[in-house]
């Protein structure tokens, strides 16, 4: 079998993130390679697991003649990163020690395997479900998947809720500190009320293309573009109502250029990280003060030029959490809505129609 080293190694950099390499079962930290023919031509299937995601991707090749195999999916990456960029490589199989063997010019390598029958029987494709676009989903996700809690005492919220409910879809997120909602109106019939892993909503992200087909089967979501096939368990539970969350006044606050606000905090953050990430923000007097102490490093204080509305007010705030919704909100200009000290903080896109709404808790503010 032949085929290029580009094609086959920008597959295996997607396929190897399934992969595990902790698990008690060392054939999940390998890659099967399956030899098929696709109405008439030569491909093959790379498929990984890590028993909560798979993925299955079907690259073209030059001759089918090797063995289903599994390699380990991270070696075969690393050496197939070492050949030059637009070569041809030559790969085979050997059945009776479980190996592949990859050569070009007179660079040859060889990898051991195990059987393809220790490998995982992966889900079938799903009929059915909704065509999204891949750049709306990887909005919804980009603006959300960060506020997912990283313990599992409530699983329910390590995960992105994703909901299609009349043709709209919806994707949220919180830890019970923060809170990122976003959405888009698809037009389309259909319906389902998920909570994704956040691992599958940064792959789906960073990953999909073009139009991607979207199908809820129960326990398990798949999602479907090109020759590529994403199947995820679902995380059970009901995922907490936070329409309650979000301030519905916008008495007092400001609004600024994201992009300025979020260097000044990045700012801040190198001596607030020492105090739980807190910082003061002073808002008035055309603008909003950014002070940050630490009793060990430091302090810090920047001014941002802001349009104040409302009454002046000081609060605390965390500052990774500001840095992470100045990055994600999508606009220039963000409204930031600070009522009071101890309400919490909304923070809104300026001037698009996109339905972003993020939320971040106050800290305590000290005297």
């Amino acid at each position: 079998m032949k085929i290029m080293q580009e094609v086959l190694l920008d597959a295996l950099k997607q396929v190897v993130r399934f992969t595990s390499t902790r698990s008690t079962l060392p054939v999940l930290a390998n890659v099967k390679i399956e030899p098929l023919n696709d109405d008439g031509y030569d491909v093959v299937k790379l498929s990984a697991t890590n028993l909560e995601q798979a993925v299955q991707m079907v690259i073209p090749v030059s001759g089918s003649d090797i063995d289903p195999i599994t390699i380990p999916g991270r070696t075969l990456a690393d050496l197939i990163a070492t050949f030059p960029n637009d070569c041809e490589l030559d790969v085979s199989t050997d059945k009776d020690d479980e190996s592949i063997t990859i050569k070009n010019g007179r660079q040859k390598a060889k990898i051991k395997g195990i059987d393809v029958d220790e490998f995982p029987i992966l889900p079938e494709q799903s009929g059915g479900g909704v065509v999204i676009n891949a750049v709306e989903l990887a909005r919804l996700f980009n603006q959300t998947a960060f506020c997912t809690a990283r313990d599992d005492t409530r699983p329910m919220l390590t995960g992105v809720h994703l909901s299609l409910l009349k043709g709209r879809l919806t994707a949220e997120s919180t830890d019970g500190f923060v809170l990122a909602q976003s959405g888009c109106d698809l037009g389309k019939a259909g319906n389902f009320d998920v909570i994704l892993p956040q691992q599958t909503a940064a792959a789906i992200a960073n990953l999909a293309s073009g139009e991607v087909l979207v199908a809820n089967n129960g326990n398990r979501m798949q999602f479907k573009w090109g020759k590529t096939v994403l199947t995820s368990q679902l995380i059970e539970g009901d995922f907490p109502e936070v329409a309650g969350v979000i301030p519905v006044s916008d008495d007092s606050g400001f609004i600024v250029n994201g992009g300025v606000l979020r260097k000044m905090f990045k700012t801040a953050d190198i001596f607030a990280r020492d105090v739980n990430h807190t910082a003061v923000m002073d808002i008035g007097d055309g603008g909003v003060a950014i002070n940050a102490v630490s009793a060990e490093t430091g302090n810090n204080v920047g001014f941002v030029d802001a349009e104040i509305f409302g009454e002046p007010v000081k609060v605390a705030v965390n500052t990774k959490y500001m840095i992470d919704f100045m990055g994600v909100v999508g606009t220039p200009q963000v409204k930031v809505v600070v009522n009071d000290s101890t309400s919490p903080i909304k923070i809104l896109p300026v001037g698009d129609n996109s339905p972003f709404v993020g939320v971040i808790m106050p800290m305590h503010l000290g005297k």
